[in-house]
C-alpha cells in the first residue's frame, strides 16, 4: 500500500477493516505491521513481563532522541523494567489523596458548569461538553502527575495550547513510525549541534511539546531542594530511581496519553449513554434513587459508582 493513503496514515485504517473482516489478526504484506482485534491477544502481548519485542516504527514515539521512554523502548528486558518504576506512580500507590484531589477538581467543573452554562426557561444556552471534557481530564492528569493542574477549567481554555500541541503532534508522530528508517537519520542528524535546535523539542519553544516541557521543568526546578514536594508522580518517578530527563520525559507521555484516553473514555461513554434513550431513563432512575435514599455522595466517589 505505498500510495498517497500510506503517507495520510490511511493503512492503519486499512488494517483494522482487514482484521475485522478476515480474522482476529491482519496482517500488511510485505510490512511486518499487524492489526490485534483479539482483547485476549492483545493482553497476553501487552501483559506484565512480556516477551514480545516491539517494532521498529515504537522508536518514532521518543520526546528526546536521547532518552527512550515507555512507549519507545523496544528491548523487552529494558521496557519491564522500565515499567515497573512507573507502575506505582500510574497505579497512584505513591499519589497522595487521589480521590480528593480528583473530587475537587470535578466540583469545580460541575460548578462552572451549572454557573456558567445552565439553560433556563426561555433561554437555551449552546455548549460544547466535548471540549470542557477535555478541560476536565487535562486538569485531573496534571494534577496527579505534577501536584498542580493547567487550571483549564477555571480559565476556560487550553492552558499552554497543550490540546493543541497533541492534536497536531500526533499526526507527526504517525507519519514517522511509517518510515523507521527515516526517524534513525533524523535522530543522527539531531547529534549535530545547529539541526538538533530545529529538530528536537525544547523546554525554550514557544509552542509545540517544548511548551508542556517548560512547563515540568519549572515544577521541578522548584522541588529541588524542598523537602515539602507534594507525592504525585513526578515525584515516584524521580524517587523510584529515574533521572530527572528520563522524568521529564515520561510526564509528556503521561500527560498525553492519560488526558487523551481520559478524555475520549469519557465523551465517548457520555455519547452512547444520551444515544440510547432506554439506557438514560434506566441509569436517571437508579441515580434518582440512590439520591433519594442517601447512598451517594457529592460528587459520587468510586467505590459508590461501582
Amino acid at each position: 500500500m505505498e500510495d498517497s493513503s500510506t503517507l495520510l496514515g490511511g493503512h492503519f485504517k486499512a488494517l483494522v477493516e482487514q482484521s475485522a473482516c478476515v480474522c482476529r489478526v491482519g496482517r500488511e504484506a510485505p510490512r511486518s505491521e499487524s492489526a490485534i482485534c483479539d482483547p485476549a491477544v492483545t493482553y497476553r502481548i501487552m501483559s506484565t513481563g512480556s516477551r514480545y519485542k516491539r517494532a521498529e516504527w515504537f522508536d518514532a514515539l521518543r520526546i528526546d532522541p536521547q532518552v527512550k521512554n515507555i512507549v519507545s523502548e523496544t528491548d523487552p528486558t529494558k521496557h519491564n523494567r522500565l515499567r515497573y518504576i512507573l507502575s506505582a506512580g500510574y497505579a497512584g500507590k505513591d499519589i497522595q489523596d487521589v480521590q480528593p484531589a480528583v473530587d475537587n477538581i470535578i466540583v469545580t467543573w460541575i460548578q462552572r458548569l451549572e454557573r456558567q452554562w445552565s439553560s433556563t426557561p426561555g433561554q437555551a444556552r449552546d455548549f460544547d461538553i466535548g471540549k470542557r471534557i477535555q478541560f476536565l481530564a487535562v486538569d485531573v492528569t496534571t494534577k496527579l502527575c505534577l501536584g498542580e493542574s493547567f487550571r483549564c477549567i477555571e480559565e476556560d481554555r487550553d492552558q499552554h495550547a497543550f490540546l493543541e500541541t497533541v492534536k497536531n503532534a500526533t499526526p507527526v508522530s504517525l507519519q514517522l513510525s511509517l518510515f523507521p528508517e527515516l526517524t534513525k537519520m533524523m535522530y543522527h542528524l539531531t547529534k549535530l549541534a545547529p539541526l538538533g535546535r530545529l529538530l528536537v523539542p525544547s523546554a525554550d519553544d514557544k509552542g509545540g511539546i517544548g511548551t508542556v516541557m517548560s512547563v515540568i521543568k519549572k515544577v521541578i526546578s522548584k522541588r529541588d531542594g524542598s523537602e515539602t514536594a507534594p507525592r504525585d508522580m513526578l515525584e515516584s518517578f524521580l524517587g523510584r530511581g529515574l533521572s530527572r530527563e528520563q522524568a521529564e520525559t515520561e510526564l509528556v507521555i503521561s500527560l498525553v496519553a492519560g488526558s487523551d484516553t481520559t478524555s475520549t473514555a469519557v465523551q465517548a461513554t457520555l455519547l452512547s449513554i444520551i444515544s440510547n434513550p432506554q439506557v438514560y431513563r434506566e441509569l436517571q432512575s437508579e441515580v434518582d434513587s440512590a439520591v433519594t435514599n442517601c447512598k451517594i455522595s457529592a460528587p459520587i466517589q468510586e467505590e459508590e459508582a461501582r
